[in-house]
């Protein structure tokens, strides 16, 4: 027995019934607080009601509180997955969620407590206009001063809430819970109340008002927080408009300077380092996020030498080469590839020396905007880089504008590839310029970030300083901007100071002001519906009472009727007229009369059909022979059926005290017994018979010595005679008793494991010790050694009763095979152990009947035997799993084959009970 199943029925039942209730309070909680927190306007928690506060108190006081794990089991599932927690660290958010969650079950607990300390059980019915008020005060303003206070100091003391947002904070989440509890408190007890006389009125009543006022100030409230903040995202994207126009502006102007560099270097290539530094000059210094200008030319292989020559002579540096940078972001001299687009001319200089000579083109950055401006002729931008010429990294990207030459009176339209002189390029600060440009229309709170979105893929290339890395606290205005060949989207946003800053008051105050007149409206309905209940149920305990006798005799007839309908046994109920009024379904299936057949039809019908179908007719009396005398309990009355099936009924007939039926009779199918009592029988004789054999042998040879003289050889020989009867009436007896305990205890004390069948037949024929001169033995294990699933020793017992009959039935000796072999069965692989003897052999009528107990194949009483060693053989492999076949033929021989499941070399030992599967 199992420890579970020693657990008492009912203690089981509270168990279960406690965990349900865990679970309802749970989801329920979770549920509730999800459409509270759905109400609340950004950021925090503010609002109007939280009616899971509610719901959380009635749960508390109509389960005894003892379901409060559920309450802090729903309030962490729904603090876990609120919107601002995500906001922080992963540990602050659980620490919070369970603080808020002690918090709100300790408020439960308390005003659960306090609830029922002052009013005692008046809140199970709220009759009176003081003791609603009484409730709601207590559960309400002073119990939700508990949850507020934890809550808010859960948040602050893990960084979520603000110094100076605390105050507001903790007053909005008060007043949530108060609210929450003053018009959920009653809905939740009008629904887990509702089994109760008083609150069954009260539910209909309450819920369909309150929902239809809840709902009204669900929708005022939720069209104005849309007002306002439709309003605010009016201003926000009037904001947003502002900055893009600006950036805009400041690029193109940008992209106009650096139109003007190029022109210069397609009119003047070969001009001065002088000539290069005097026209950006002012350029520079109009615009400060201009990190630098430089003429880039484009050079060839074969024109790699003349170039470091020429610009050597032409340049400050006097060492001047091609550069590239390793992989530790070191300058080296550039490796040899087809063309360069190399630093000819930079400003200003100082600073940006390093660079000259650097080749643009050897960076997978700058070579994709190298590639996209040559395609398209026109101006690209990168994507956002570290500068090369500085030592720390720096968001920068650099503009490229291609220059061709050109001879007089050519036209853009002719520029191609091979006329590529090279690139004028403006290395612009992006953090300065986004600064520059943002600098007088910034906006206290609202935030914003600009991100590269070519091609689809997004990088960061600013955001603006008090913007929350993460997820913003509201959905970003968002405004794609072109720059050069890119696409910037800039994403516009209020963080949580604007929103504390701009907080929907007008919103805020409907809803209070609106759930605050729900709450008075649910106190006027509870009023009015606890004095309509009293009168109600007043009417109505007088009008059950009245109903109580009918019921309680209805529920006793359908008592009565489950159990006939339930019972095994059939019954028949007859009316003093002598027809039959009811039948239950077991009659009919005992007998295979229909209920057309029977009811509203006299007995004597009834006794024609059982008649009709009974093995003998002629020795069947009629049912009403069963009330023949006086008693009011019959005798019993046995009926043997063979149609529609063989069956044998027990009959009792009852006399009953109705008025409508007085008599019944009871059909118990009893032919499990008969048969049984038929095996019994049988057995004993083919016992006495077997046993009387032997006995009569030991009882005349003893007879015999102890009345006459013989001699020594006779008085041996007459010794050894009743020592063989001996032997074999204890074989009978041991496999009698082996019998009885296989049958008794069914394989319980079978050990079940992997067991090879090689080795159990090579210990069965060595405890056999077969003669081998007159019994040749073979053993063809195949391949390998079968292993399978088996008690060794039953086994071992199946092997040698199967040896010892080949032996026995070869009297004239002849070979013995053991072979094994394997086949599939019902999804399973069975393992076959075959001993083939060439004896006497068997008709198949023999091998029809050789498991039967006591039966022997040879009937002269030559070969010894108790005619059980069979029937044992397939007891024992039929518990195992398996089966027996036999295959035989008169003067060939036997082979007798046991099937027995395959193991896979895995399993573990283990006890098995019941019967063979």
């Amino acid at each position: 027995m199992t420890a579970d199943s020693q657990i008492h029925p009912e203690t089981r039942a509270r168990t279960h019934g406690r965990i349900g209730r865990i679970a309802l309070a749970a989801l329920a909680y979770l549920v509730l607080g999800l459409a509270g927190l759905a109400l609340a306007i950004p950021p925090g928690y503010a609002s109007p009601i939280f009616p899971a506060a509610g719901f959380a108190v009635a749960f508390m006081l109509w389960s005894g509180r003892r379901a409060w794990p559920g309450i802090a089991l729903g309030s962490l599932l729904l603090n876990l997955g609120a919107g601002d927690l995500g906001e922080a660290a992963r540990t602050a958010t659980v620490f919070s969620a369970l603080g808020i969650a002690a918090g709100s079950t300790a408020q439960a607990l308390f005003a659960s407590w306090l609830v029922e300390r002052v009013t005692g059980q008046g809140w199970r019915a709220m009759e009176s206009t003081g003791g609603i008020v009484r409730i709601l005060a207590l559960a309400g303003p002073l119990a939700c001063l508990v949850s507020a206070s934890f809550g808010v100091g859960a948040l602050y003391f893990n960084g979520l809430v603000p110094a100076g947002n605390v105050s507001f904070t903790w007053w909005n989440w008060w007043a949530g819970d108060t609210l929450g509890v003053l018009v959920a408190l009653p809905l939740s007890l009008a629904w887990l109340l509702r089994a109760q006389p008083i609150w069954r009125g009260r539910l209909s009543a309450l819920w369909p008002a309150m929902l239809m006022a809840l709902t009204v100030i669900a929708v005022g409230y939720v069209v104005v927080a849309k007002w306002e903040t439709a309003r605010r995202d009016e201003f926000v994207f009037r904001h947003g408009e502002d900055l893009a126009r600006r950036l805009d502006q400041r690029f193109i102007a940008h992209q106009e300077a650096l139109a003007a560099l190029k022109r210069l270097i397609e009119v003047s290539p070969d001009m001065s380092y002088a000539h290069f530094e005097h026209f950006t000059r002012i350029t520079l210094g109009e615009n400060p996020d201009i990190f630098a200008l430089s003429f880039n030319p484009r050079v060839r292989r074969e024109d790699r030498a003349a170039f470091e020559r020429r610009m050597a002579r032409a340049t400050p540096k006097a060492d001047f080469e091609i550069t590239e940078r390793d992989a530790e972001r070191r300058l080296i001299r550039a490796g040899d590839r087809p063309e360069h687009v190399v630093v000819g001319y930079i400003a200003p200089l100082q600073g940006n020396l390093p660079a000259l000579g650097y080749d643009i083109n050897s960076d997978p950055i700058r070579q994709d905007a190298i590639r996209r401006a040559r395609e398209s002729r026109r101006s690209s931008i990168t994507a956002t880089v570290q500068l090369v010429q500085e030592s720390r990294k720096r968001v920068g990207a650099l503009l490229l504008h291609p220059a061709y030459r050109a001879a007089p009176g050519d036209t853009a339209a002719a520029a191609t590839d091979a006329s590529l002189i090279g690139f004028a390029v403006g290395v612009i600060k992006v953090d300065e310029m986004v600064e520059i440009a943002t600098r007088s229309a910034r906006v206290h709170g609202l935030a914003f970030r600009i991100d590269d979105v070519t091609g689809g893929a997004r990088g960061m290339v600013f955001q603006s300083e008090g913007a929350a890395p993460g997820k913003p606290a509201a959905t970003p205005m968002k405004f794609p901007m072109t720059i050069a060949d890119r696409v910037w989207e800039l994403a516009v946003y209020p963080t949580a100071a604007y929103q504390s800053a701009n907080r929907s008051w007008v919103a805020w105050a409907t809803g209070i002001v609106g759930l605050s007149l729900a709450a008075l409206l649910q106190v006027l309905l509870l009023t009015v519906t606890a004095h309509a209940a009293v009168a109600r149920l007043k009417v109505r305990q007088q009008g059950e009472e009245l109903e109580t006798q009918g019921a309680e005799l209805k529920d006793r007839n359908a008592q009565i009727n489950a159990l006939f309908e339930l019972s095994p046994d059939g019954f028949i109920a007859i009316a003093a007229d002598g027809t039959i009024r009811f039948a239950n379904p077991a009659f009919h299936g005992l007998t295979g009369v229909a209920a057309a057949e029977c009811l509203g039809r006299s007995v004597g019908d009834l006794d024609q059909r059982l008649r009709r179908s009974a093995e003998q007719p002629e020795r069947y009396r009629s049912l009403g022979a069963l009330f023949a005398g006086d008693r009011v309990v019959s005798a019993t009355q046995k009926l043997a059926l063979v149609r529609p099936r063989e069956v044998v009924l027990q009959i009792v007939g009852v006399r009953g005290t109705a008025a409508s039926v007085d008599r019944f009779i009871y059909f118990r199918d009893i032919t499990h017994e008969t048969e049984v009592e038929h095996l019994k029988s049988e057995f004993l004789a083919h016992a006495a018979h077997e046993l009387r054999t032997p006995m009569a042998s030991i009882f005349g040879f003893s007879e015999l010595l102890m009345t006459q003289e013989f001699d020594d050889a006779t008085r041996r020989d007459l010794l050894a005679t009743i020592h063989k009867q001996t032997q074999w009436l204890v074989d009978i007896i041991n496999e009698l008793l082996d019998l009885s305990r296989i049958e008794a205890r069914r394989g319980k004390d079978f050990r079940i494991e992997a067991v090879s069948l090689a080795s159990l037949a090579d210990e069965a024929v060595a405890a056999m010790n077969i003669d081998p001169t007159r019994w040749p033995l073979s053993v063809d294990p195949g391949e390998k050694s079968p292993l399978v699933l088996a008690d060794s020793g039953k086994l071992r017992q199946v092997l040698s009763n199967v040896l010892s009959n080949a032996v026995k039935y070869s009297p004239a000796g002849g070979a013995i095979e053991i072979h094994f072999a394997t086949r599939d069965g019902n999804g399973k692989v069975f393992v076959g152990v075959s001993v083939t003897d060439h004896g006497i052999g068997m008709t198949p009528d023999q091998v029809s009947h050789v498991c039967e107990r006591f039966y022997r194949a040879d009937a002269s009483g030559k070969i010894p035997g108790s005619g059980l060693g069979m029937a044992i053989v397939k007891e024992l492999v039929e518990l195992l799993g398996g089966r027996v076949d036999i295959v035989s033929a008169p003067g060939v021989g036997t082979a007798v084959t046991a099937w027995l499941p395959a193991a896979d070399g895995t399993d573990e030992p283990t006890h098995i009970s019941g019967a063979a599967q």
